[in-house]
């Protein structure tokens, strides 16, 4: 192999290998950021529990319950009725020093609860754009990790069919940015005022991007290695 080649392929091995490594940047379990309002169409600013970053929600309705009842194999989650065309919940995190961002969320519903949604993103909080395959359909039945099934959460059991997960490591605007908004919205429409969906184990993940020192030495340690290697070829 050109040694040329040998010494970039090295260096960016290292780099992914070494440097790359997916973390969370926010979470949010909602069991000490507890949602407790009624009778209001807006909810926040609810401290994620791992990170740092806010979650919050918005209804057209002021007749808006905020709940946290069980969540995912948790004690509590983030709920709310009332729903109507547009609503949606917000988590909002600093992705500084970031990138190959990614959201990850587990959602159920009732079974009068809101089922089409999509996910929508904002680095303004002003202008937010779909993400592309962003659609999902909420369920409202529970499949367990132990093969049973039910109509609700569990408090000790982890519900399999209620996760989603969504990429936006496509999307550069939003990689090392002071701030990223990503919103839930609810899309369709004739969803009964009782009816509910709860968010449990929200996410916003990326990757730590190497400072500009730390990938200078690999680019170093790997022109070491591809001179040691030309002088044994030489030998």
């Amino acid at each position: 192999m050109n040694l040329s080649k040998y010494t970039l392929l090295l260096a960016v091995g290292v780099a992914q290998f070494g440097f790359a490594q997916a973390a969370t940047i926010a979470k949010w379990t909602f069991e000490t950021s507890l949602p407790q309002f009624y009778d209001s169409s807006t909810i926040g600013l609810l401290d994620a529990e791992v990170g740092t970053g806010t979650a919050s929600g918005f209804h057209a309705s002021s007749l808006t319950d905020w709940s946290s009842p069980v969540g995912n194999k948790s004690a509590k989650s983030f709920s709310v009725n009332t729903w109507a065309q547009n609503d949606y919940f917000q988590f909002t995190a600093s992705t500084v020093g970031f990138d190959s961002i990614s959201v990850s969320f587990d959602q159920f519903r009732s079974s009068t609860g809101p089922s089409a949604f999509k996910v929508a993103y904002s680095t303004n909080g002003t202008t937010f754009t779909d993400l592309s395959a962003g659609s999902y359909t909420v369920v409202n039945a529970v499949n367990y990790s132990d093969s049973t099934s039910g109509t609700s959460w569990s408090a000790t059991k982890t519900a399999v069919n209620t996760s989603y997960s969504f990429s936006l490591s496509a999307i550069s605007a939003v990689n090392n940015s002071s701030f990223l908004h990503i919103r839930l919205i609810h899309t369709g429409t004739g969803v009964a005022a009782t009816g509910t969906t709860r968010v449990d184990n929200v996410e916003i993940a990326g990757t730590a991007i190497p400072e500009p020192s730390t990938f200078a030495a690999v680019l170093g340690v790997a022109a070491l290695v591809g001179v040691a290697a030309r002088r044994r070829r030489s030998v």
